[in-house]
């Protein structure tokens, strides 16, 4: 079992400064529903009061997704590498009848 830590801090009414081992946040929000900001992007938060219950979701999504274009995995990156060929380039195919 680990350590944690989180302390946070009311700014104003409804404004609160999130502070843990991994970085500084902000939240803004009334009891039942909030948006917090931090190095993860920014969350909107809904829930019942006093009942455990609540939904997260995130609210924007990074630039890189929007293009349409997908990340290659390590797996393919590997393969074929950032252009064509990856670690097959090089490598013609074998045709008897071209020798």
């Amino acid at each position: 079992m680990a350590f944690r830590f989180q302390r946070r801090i009311r700014i104003a009414p409804g404004l609160r400064l999130n502070v843990s081992k991994r970085g500084v946040g902000l939240s803004a929000g009334v009891p039942g529903a909030s948006i917090s900001l931090g190095r993860r992007g920014a969350y909107g938060n809904v829930g019942i009061p006093g009942t455990g219950l609540s939904y997260r979701t995130k609210l924007r999504k990074s630039a890189s997704g929007s293009t349409g274009r997908h990340r290659k995995g390590r797996a393919q990156r590997f393969f074929q590498g950032e252009g064509q060929g990856g670690i097959f380039r090089g490598i013609e195919p074998f045709n008897p009848g071209a020798l």
